[in-house]
């Protein structure tokens, strides 16, 4: 046994000796890096939480954002942009003391109204381009917009108009709690909610993004109002009373004909509004700025010599009576002419009205249909 321990030597250390200094200090470092050790841990933990808990979160609000699924109003608002052309088009109107007055008043409403075919929905998708820029520069505002369209049931109801605004305003890291729990009351999704819950969530959401992004601008364009389903127009005009009511910095813009029913008296009894009409003389002033630059641009126009496009711009202007869409049909309509006398023949035959331009577009909808028929029964 002895022999066994040799090797070993006994080190008796007195307080106070270097041997227990150095002891001491080594004992105090191991302590030190264990207790380091265990925070670098424990941070790891946390971040990988907060990790899981984030992808969790993101997941939830792309379920939701799926389950609110609805027509994207943004399709409307390419065409409407690509029709545009010109980033002059609505300056008058931009650059006007109504929409200045309009920005800087916290909670107010503007209606903006004109006669059918004036141009309100390019109109509209200046406004939108015009917001959407000054967002870059500011990015306390928050854009929602919808697009009304007599064209498709989907894009009539009010529905789909508050899922449009939901979507539209709901921050991107995570659903707030007010959609959580619309959620959750429809079985995670497994329902579609109630119109009237829908319309309670979007108060909710509201004004709770508001307190999250201290008290951020909202802005919210709704366009074609008169295209609403009208069985829900008292519903419509019933949520936007409300929404505008919500203590917070929000616009409103609804857009529609002069002769809706509803509009101005539901909004002005609520807050300042502000009424601005599509007067003749500036959609004129957009419909030249239209017409000169399809002129210049478009291949199918800019092929005539100049004096043909001339009497081209001349004609479409004088006739033009304020109808921005009654302008864009005879352009198409020009397009495919192919010599000059077919040219002239079309623009000394112009129809006076939109009315007109509807019944002569379905009959040649109906003679190619015939002509299309005889083909096919030739080639039996």
């Amino acid at each position: 046994m002895p022999e066994q321990l040799d090797h070993i030597k006994i080190i008796v250390c007195t307080p106070g000796s270097s041997y227990s200094k150095d002891i001491n200090s080594t004992t105090k470092q191991i302590l030190i890096s264990t207790e380091s050790a265990e925070a670098q841990q424990k941070q790891r933990d946390k971040l990988l939480k907060d990790e899981e808990e984030r992808k969790k979160a993101e997941k939830t609000r792309e379920q939701i954002l799926d389950w609110l699924a609805h027509p994207d109003p943004s399709e409307i608002h390419s065409i409407a942009s690509r029709a545009r052309k010109s980033t002059k088009t609505g300056r008058w109107f931009l650059d006007g003391a109504a929409f200045r007055a309009f920005e800087e008043t916290p909670r107010s409403v503007l209606w903006l109204h004109g006669d059918s075919g004036c141009g309100k929905s390019i109109l509209c998708s200046a406004i939108i381009d015009e917001l959407r820029a000054f967002r870059s520069e500011e990015p306390r505002i928050r854009l929602a917009y919808w697009y009304f369209s007599v064209n498709d049931a989907n894009r009539r109801s009010l529905q789909n108009l508050v899922r449009a605004l939901l979507t539209q305003l709901c921050p991107t890291s995570a659903a707030p709690p007010a959609l959580l729990r619309l959620w959750d009351a429809n079985r995670n999704g497994r329902e579609a909610p109630q119109i009237s819950d829908s319309i309670q969530t979007l108060s909710q959401t509201l004004m709770e993004v508001s307190m999250e992004e201290a008290r951020p601008s909202f802005y919210i364009i709704i366009d074609a109002l008169d295209e609403s389903n009208e069985a829900e127009r008292a519903e419509i005009m019933d949520m936007l009373r409300r929404i505008i009511l919500l203590d917070i910095d929000i616009h409103l813009l609804v857009i529609s004909r002069s002769n809706t029913v509803g509009v101005e008296q539901g909004l002005q009894d609520v807050v300042k509004l502000f009424n601005v009409v599509i007067e003749r003389q500036h959609a004129d002033e957009d419909i030249l700025t239209h017409i000169t630059e399809r002129l210049r641009d478009d291949d199918d126009l800019n092929k005539w010599p100049a004096h043909l496009r001339k009497q081209i711009e001349e004609a479409l202007v004088a006739n033009a009576a304020g109808m921005f869409r009654w302008v864009d049909c005879q352009l198409q309509a020009i397009r495919r002419c192919r010599k000059p006398k077919e040219l002239r023949t079309t623009l000394t035959s112009l129809p006076r009205t939109l009315r007109e331009v509807y019944v002569k577009e379905v009959r040649n909808v109906e003679d190619r249909a015939v002509e299309d028929v005889r083909k096919l029964l030739r080639q039996r």
